[in-house]
């Protein structure tokens, strides 16, 4: 299927495209297998009490689209990274992504992968994040970086 018809794609005054559509949004928080649902299950019995406001992530990426607050997760400074999730998307997306393809050929599931890495990375680093604020990061960071063109970057 053509990106024009799975997607609707949003030309920006900076030139740039992104992907918008209820095929990409449910693949991110509209079921239980979405990145939303396998991650917030994770932070939840990792002892999270506090959950983000997914519609209001999904409002707010709509209203920066362009502008330079797009992907910048709206956390405290002392809890960012050293880079933009744009960055570490470019650097580290062309490597990762030959595996993705290969232990998951079919891209219906990749969400699905990213999403249970994402349940491990909760887990893991339970003892030095708190499971809220990492499953906040994770989807200030997912659903802007899923409207990216990354045929693009």
């Amino acid at each position: 299927m053509p990106e024009t018809a799975a997607f609707q794609i949003i030309a920006t005054n900076d030139g740039k495209q992104y992907f918008f559509g209820d095929l990409l949004n449910d693949a991110l928080a509209n079921n239980q297998h979405s990145v939303w649902g396998l991650a917030a299950g994770a932070a939840q019995r990792a002892g999270a009490n506090e959950f983000p406001d997914i519609n209001e992530i999904f409002q707010h990426t709509a209203s920066v689209l362009g502008g330079e607050q797009f992907g910048i997760p709206r956390i405290s400074e002392n809890n960012r990274a050293s880079d933009t999730p744009i960055n570490y998307l470019k650097a580290i997306w062309p490597l990762f992504f030959p595996t993705v393809k290969l232990f998951c050929p079919n891209p219906v599931d990749w969400p699905i992968l990213y999403g249970l890495a994402i349940q491990e990375a909760i887990e893991a680093g339970k003892s030095v994040i708190d499971p809220s604020l990492a499953l906040k990061i994770v989807m200030e960071s997912a659903v802007p970086m899923s409207k990216v063109d990354l045929a693009n970057l």
